[in-house]
């Protein structure tokens, strides 16, 4: 069987079985995730919604741990500081005859 990452409600979840299902054979809930589907990117909306097949439940878990980081990454804020050099003016130079 297949381990695949789907939607459960709103939340991303793993589900064993194939997406669509195997004849009268549905895909059960296996896990919920902690991520809910407006927090996942953009790009991994659509495969998330169709449903991602890996080959066992470590595989599923390792993808969704790898999407829990894009979207660790994606929200995290970064600070910066910024400094302030100020220059004083040079002094006048004044070119007289000789």
């Amino acid at each position: 069987m297949y381990k695949r990452q789907g939607v459960d409600g709103e939340q991303v979840a793993i589900f064993r079985g194939r997406p669509g299902g195997v004849l009268w054979i549905k895909p059960e809930l296996a896990e919920e995730t902690s991520i809910p589907l407006a927090q996942v990117p953009a790009a991994s909306l659509p495969a998330i919604r169709s449903g991602v097949e890996e080959a066992s439940l470590d595989d599923a878990r390792n993808y969704v741990a790898n999407l829990q980081d894009q979207i660790d990454r994606a929200t995290s804020t970064t600070t910066t500081s910024t400094t302030t050099t100020t220059v004083a003016p040079a002094a006048p130079v004044t070119v007289a005859p000789g």
